[in-house]
Order: structure tokens, then sequence, then C-alpha cells
């Protein structure tokens, strides 16, 4: 019985951990077609370049936000209101992030449909 009360917490502190890792918003472990250890060392270069953009654009447009609520608290009663400006900033954040999953996606493309086929004697 001991040792149910050991493993149990473990097993499901593991199983939380794997599952919050695949919830993560960052584009982490990049799957594509394999050509040969140059290219794919390259190509994970690219993703990885990729996906530290998308984790410092991230990070920097929660730090907007957090600074626009708080000078949103300042504001005296006499300024203009700016709520609608900010969604539309906002929105603009959202389809950036959106922008450079789909250019990783499209890398992911170009990879299997062109490099694949152009580079195939390397393998």
């Amino acid at each position: 019985m001991k040792i149910y009360n050991i493993l149990l917490p473990i097993i499901v502190l593991l199983l939380v951990i794997y599952f919050l890792s695949l919830n993560n918003n960052t584009m982490t472990s990049t799957k594509f077609v394999k050509i040969n250890n140059k290219l794919d060392n390259e190509h994970n270069q690219i993703f990885k370049k990729l996906d530290e953009l998308y984790d410092c654009c991230e990070k920097h447009w929660k730090t907007e936000k957090k600074m626009y609520e708080q000078g949103r608290k300042k504001m005296p009663h006499c300024h203009p209101n700016v709520s609608n400006e900010w969604k539309e900033h906002e929105k603009e954040h959202k389809a950036l992030l959106k922008e450079i999953k789909n250019m990783k996606k499209n890398i992911i493309n170009h990879i299997k449909i062109q490099d694949k086929r152009h580079f195939h004697w390397t393998e």
C-alpha cells in the first residue's frame, strides 16, 4: 500500500507535466520531413529562431498589455477613450503571432514538397 502512495503522485505529476507541455503556447518540437543531417540541422535552427521570435513577440506584447492597463487606470477624465484603438492594436498582435505560426507551417510544407524532392539524392 505504501508504494502506491509514493508512485501514484509521481505518475500524476508526470502526466500533468506532459499535458502542460502539449498545451504550451510556444511552437516547440517541430516535426518535418528529414532529408540529411546538414539540412535537418539547419532546418532545426530556422525553427528554433522562429520559436524564439514568437516567444519574444508574445512576451513583449504581454508587457504592452500590462502597461496599457496601468496607463488606463491613470488617465485623466478628460483623456479621449482609446479602448477601441487598443482593441485594434491587440488584434494586430494576434495576427502577427499567427503569421509567425503560418510562416513555420509554410517552411515545413516547403521542406516536404520542394527540399525533399530536390535533395533526395543526399539521403
